[in-house]
């Protein structure tokens, strides 16, 4: 099963779900003013250093920097 996702969606079930969840976070950064730690816990990362680690490598900047950016475009 694992073999036909990746050859569907061209990346492994962890990595798709972590896209999933990291996509979800650029929604709430955006559109919430829930702080960072309960954006963190509410998608499932414990240690909320962990999330700020793993949404640098997806969107390049730390959250709260997206969420500073986002701000400018509106």
């Amino acid at each position: 099963m694992a073999a036909e996702f990746r050859k569907e969606k061209g990346m492994s079930m962890g990595e798709y779900h972590n896209s999933v969840r990291m996509k979800k976070a650029c929604h709430l950064l955006r559109s919430t003013l829930m702080p960072v730690g309960e954006i963190a816990e509410k998608l499932g990362f414990a240690d909320m250093l962990y999330f700020s680690k793993k949404f640098h490598a997806f969107a390049g900047v730390s959250p709260t920097d997206y969420r500073k950016q986002s701000q400018k475009e509106y």
